[in-house]
């Protein structure tokens, strides 16, 4: 087994994801719903992926997030399965893809706005 080389290198700067614990909510019916602020972050992410004309990238992927943060608040733990979900038909198809993920965090008390920077790309052995 060789090392693994990458092809389909997509690079995103994204608004940091909503805290996970509200993704759903319950509704009179029995079901569930997709929070506001959840769903409000989908929709940015599918805009900024339309923007950027990204394609979704075939078989197995990688993601690398790098989390920029203006103030030490937030666990690294909460929020990716949100952003994971926004790229789901946008830059793969399905996050059952994600066959890596790093997330790196950084605290840069300078900063205007937190963000995030997101590279996904295919991930071949090989």
């Amino acid at each position: 087994m060789g090392r693994p080389h990458y092809v389909d290198d997509i690079w995103l700067t994204l608004p940091v994801p909503p805290i996970t614990n509200t993704r759903l909510k319950p509704n009179r019916k029995g079901g569930f719903y997709r929070d506001k602020k959840n769903s409000d972050y989908q929709d940015l992410v599918k805009a900024i992926c339309m923007k950027e004309r990204v394609q979704p990238i075939d078989g197995e992927v990688e993601m690398n997030v790098w989390w920029h943060r203006k103030a030490r608040r937030g666990d690294i733990t909460d929020r990716w399965k949100d952003l994971c979900d926004a790229l789901q038909g946008h830059a793969y198809e399905n996050d059952s893809q994600i066959c890596v993920f790093h997330v790196k965090r950084t605290d840069e008390p300078g900063l205007e706005e937190s963000y995030i920077s997101v590279n996904i790309r295919r991930h071949c052995e090989g």
